[in-house]
């Protein structure tokens, strides 16, 4: 080796030296002023697209605060068994508002459901973040099916759930989709060769690792987290909350492309509810409330409750609606069911898992389905 090559090896291991000595200090510094990392809760997934990673337990500190486990299966939830006991058992299928990571389990509508009737219902969290209903029958006919229950339940998000289903809509984003031929539903899992989805195994593993195990490296995660977020939400032409776009698809789809979004996504409905009823399971749809009605005049407001309320009553499905009370509390208090310290944009806090804790379990006992 020459001189000036030793010279230059020796200059590069002392700069590893000294970046790595720098970088565990401020590890050390930085912990003592915010003490824990947030893990990565979810990981990418070949056909559902992504999913919790089982056993990861750790704080939510993206909005609220709370300590949340997954389970050995890969949900939101306590352990339960595959096999079942005497108790009834419901498998809630939901996106975000359902997984709930911004509070307590025991804060949740469906923990506040089981915590109510503990002696006689157990009550299975499936709900995964970013997920719309094609998602969510994927994730009853390849996992919560298993666990084979009496009631199938489908919190239907109408913010995001219809453009969610759509892949134009949702700006292709990697996750399976389903579209109407002629034969019904037909599956496009094309996400599948997508460049998140064909990175190494590996490499998705150790940037779970690391950033499962360093406070430096989980808030810059974080930190880009919220900078992808005020970047999407500075694209949209926000009217309170909403865009004009998002507001026409939910309340007023005039435009075919929306008019096929709702098709499809009634579609997705019903076939979820058939999946339930070939296992002997009560289906039931709870809608929930669609945030950016309690603080803004939108013509045609209660446009998703009519619609599909008549969807269940042709087909002779169970379904509610916390879309009224929602708007009832606001207009009458000014209170909000969305986000924490102060604002009103979000998920749910505690105030919101009330209201869908209490919609759900005055649904249940009138349709008789709680024992």
């Amino acid at each position: 080796m020459s001189g000036k090559m030793r010279r230059t090896t020796v200059a590069l291991i002392v700069m590893s030296i000294s970046t790595l000595s720098t970088f565990v200090a401020g590890e050390l510094i930085v912990r003592q002023i915010h003490p824990f990392p947030q893990p990565q809760f979810l990981a990418v997934d070949p056909i559902v697209g992504h999913r919790h990673r089982p056993n990861v337990e750790g704080y939510f500190a993206r909005e609220g605060l709370s300590y949340v486990r997954i389970n050995r299966h890969g949900f939101r939830d306590k352990e339960y068994t595959i096999e079942r006991n005497d108790k009834k058992r419901i498998v809630v299928l939901g996106d975000s508002y359902t997984e709930a990571l911004q509070v307590d389990l025991e804060q949740t509508y469906h923990g506040r459901l089981e915590a109510e009737f503990a002696d006689r219902l157990e009550v299975l969290n499936f709900g995964v973040s970013g997920y719309g209903t094609a998602q969510e029958l994927l994730t009853y006919k390849l996992f919560a099916r298993t666990f084979r229950p009496d009631i199938v339940l489908l919190a239907f998000y109408p913010g995001n759930d219809i453009k969610d289903n759509v892949k134009d809509l949702s700006g292709n984003y990697p996750r399976p989709y389903f579209t109407l031929g002629q034969d019904g539903l037909e599956l496009d899992d094309s996400f599948r060769r997508s460049p998140k989805q064909r990175r190494s195994k590996r490499v998705y593993d150790l940037y779970y690792y690391l950033t499962d195990h360093s406070i430096i490296l989980s808030l810059l995660d974080q930190l880009r987290y919220r900078k992808r977020r005020e970047q999407s939400a500075q694209q949209r032409a926000l009217i309170r909350g909403m865009s004009k776009a998002e507001s026409d698809l939910i309340y007023a789809p005039k435009s075919k492309s929306h008019r096929d979004a709702w098709l499809l996504t009634e579609r997705l409905i019903l076939e979820l509810a058939a999946e339930a009823k070939k296992d002997g399971a009560e289906f039931v749809l709870l809608v929930q409330d669609s945030m950016p009605r309690q603080i803004t005049t939108i013509d045609n407001a209660y446009y998703v409750e009519g619609r599909l309320g008549r969807l269940c009553e042709e087909n002779g499905l169970v379904c509610g609606f916390m879309g009224p009370a929602a708007i009832d509390i606001y207009r009458k208090s000014g209170r909000t069911l969305h986000g924490f310290g102060g604002g009103n944009s979000g998920h749910w806090n505690q105030e919101g898992h009330e209201v869908a804790y209490t919609v759900l379990r005055n649904l249940l006992i009138e349709n008789g389905l709680i024992p």
